[in-house]
């Protein structure tokens, strides 16, 4: 049994004959993770063991029910670090785990939250065999205190094989300088040392772009997008659980002053030049978005401010007490202080909230969108704010309150 016991994590990583040498696999993968004395970590218990044979590899964690089987050690350790990243980021309150690409220009980070199938890795490794210093393919820790980026250190990694449409430059990159490769996935190094990437370097970020892929032969273009919407993108992307107020508010700050975008593409060489040419340089700073830190009504506003008021007899509708929001743009996001999760409301969403600031029955709240929506029909407002009351109510966004005494 062989021990590799890695700086930061909360125990060391076991391998058992005949796999002891895939320590070494991962040491090279994971360039500059420092190794330490595993007394020095918080705990001696075994945080990951890897054990069976070259063509079944069994990945056990302490926390897996069950162990699971890769078909090759490569592919074993693509699945060991991802659980060897959740582990690093999960002892620090402060750091965030964005499954997303991230590539320098001119000095500062643009990031590529993952899309589905938007060929994420295939443009973060041409960027690559293009002269890009690349610090993360697939996991980002973000300092959220300090708003920077921190590489894992671990090299880029490919899926095989290659798509048809990849550049000659990666394929011939990949084809000189591959690491690890068992058919299914590669690892493969900078196309230059000095462009290395180390465990514990820093960057600032200085983009955000969102990936939209499609068919044909366009010209790509990159525009601007709306703060909620890269918002929600980065809280979907963010691996850990219970993110809470804390880190909605610190990625807020990230998304308030940054640039944020969407790259719409087909061909990755075109999309190479496209962002070579967008970001060959930065302006000083960013103009800091108008971002609402708070959805709270006026706390002396009266019933009738809208020209209605609940009606008796009826169950009363009211935010939940544990539950507080921010306003981003025409959407809003909610935290339940309870449990630390985070929902997105859209424009119709972030108005029921706002009229519930006050307990409000259905009926009144179906009025009061008739007359906001006089072209939208009753039975679909109904349909749609029911389903929205229910959303609030099924997450504990809102409560019922007794209804108001009927007069006699």
């Amino acid at each position: 049994m062989r021990s590799l016991c890695l700086k930061g994590l909360p125990g060391p990583i076991e391998f058992a004959s005949p796999l002891e040498f895939v320590a070494d696999d991962v040491k090279r993968v994971l360039v500059g993770w420092p190794e330490v004395a595993c007394d020095e970590l918080s705990s001696r218990e075994p945080l990951m063991t890897v054990s069976g044979t070259p063509d079944a590899v069994r990945l056990n964690h302490r926390y897996m029910d069950a162990p699971r089987i890769e078909p090759s050690p490569t592919s074993a350790i693509c699945s060991l670090i991802v659980e060897l990243m959740a582990d690093f980021v999960e002892s620090d309150d402060g750091l965030g785990n964005l499954h997303a690409g991230a590539v320098e220009f001119a000095g500062k980070l643009v990031v590529f939250p993952a899309t589905n199938r938007a060929g994420k890795s295939t443009l973060v490794g041409a960027l690559s065999a293009q002269g890009h210093r690349v610090f993360a393919d697939d996991l980002l820790p973000i300092d959220l205190v300090r708003l920077e980026a921190i590489a894992s250190g671990c090299l880029p990694r490919l899926r095989l094989p290659l798509p048809e449409s990849a550049p000659d430059t990666l394929k011939n990159h990949v084809a000189a300088n591959a690491l690890l490769n068992d058919g299914y996935y590669t690892y493969f190094p900078a196309a230059d040392a000095q462009l290395a990437v180390a465990h514990g370097d820093r960057s600032k970020l200085g983009a955000l772009v969102l990936l939209d892929r499609r068919e044909g032969d366009i010209t790509p273009f990159i525009e601007a997008i709306e703060p909620d919407e890269a918002l929600l993108r980065v809280l979907l992307q963010d691996t850990k659980t219970g993110l809470g107020t804390w880190t909605l508010d610190r990625y807020l700050a990230l998304v308030g002053t940054i640039g944020i975008y969407r790259l719409v593409y087909s061909r990755v060489d075109d999309a190479v030049a496209c962002l070579q040419a967008a970001f060959a340089s930065w302006p000083e700073e960013h103009r800091a978005l108008p971002i609402a830190r708070t959805a709270e009504l006026d706390g002396d506003a009266d019933d009738d401010d809208f020209g209605f008021a609940p009606k008796p007899g009826q169950a009363l509708i009211a935010r939940a007490p544990h539950v507080v929001a921010r306003v981003v743009g025409q959407a809003a996001f909610l935290v339940d202080l309870d449990s630390n999760d985070i929902h997105h409301l859209n424009q119709v969403g972030l108005a029921l909230w706002n009229l519930i600031a006050k307990p409000l029955d259905v009926e009144t709240i179906v009025d009061i969108f008739q007359k906001a929506f006089p072209d939208t029909p009753e039975a679909q407002l109904r349909a749609d704010l029911a389903a929205a009351v229910d959303r609030f109510l099924e997450a504990d966004l809102a409560v019922l309150e007794p209804p108001l005494a009927v007069s006699a």
